[in-house]
């Protein structure tokens, strides 16, 4: 993870390239992902982050209060163990099935494609604070 993003967060002057191999660095040793590594060092914080992620990507954004209302069947669409690895909440179910995936790390498309297998659904991307998934992860 992180390793898209890295170089187009460079390029928009967010972080800058001893940031970003500090980062890489971190996450060798720790269980953290990328952006969880640039907001806990404080390269980046949580808002520009998702500001990033969502004009970048083109994906709608999720904060915690939306997590807070997360419908029991919706969740029940991706097992927790899946959830926390990849750190992701389902969101919302689309009328078509299509599964909307709340992600800390919504270029994340390794997690997008293991999902996507497992649970047998389309998979739409939005993007939420890491701090709002680690609260859903756990309340969840």
């Amino acid at each position: 993870m992180g390793n898209a993003i890295g170089p187009l967060l460079v390029r928009a002057g967010l972080i800058n390239q001893e940031q970003l191999h500090q980062a890489h660095q971190a996450i060798r040793t720790t269980d953290s992902t990328f952006s969880e590594q640039l907001i806990a060092s404080g390269t980046i914080d949580e808002t520009r982050l998702c500001d990033f992620y969502r004009q970048r990507l083109l994906v709608p954004q999720v904060s915690q209060a939306d997590l807070a209302r997360v419908a029991r069947n919706v969740l029940s669409q991706l097992s927790p163990d899946m959830a926390t690895e990849f750190r992701v909440i389902p969101y919302m179910l689309e009328a078509d099935g299509a599964l909307i995936l709340a992600m800390a790390d919504p270029s994340d498309t390794h997690a997008v494609d293991e999902i996507g297998f497992f649970v047998d659904a389309t998979i739409l991307r939005a993007v939420a604070p890491p701090s709002a998934i680690a609260w859903a992860l756990h309340r969840y």
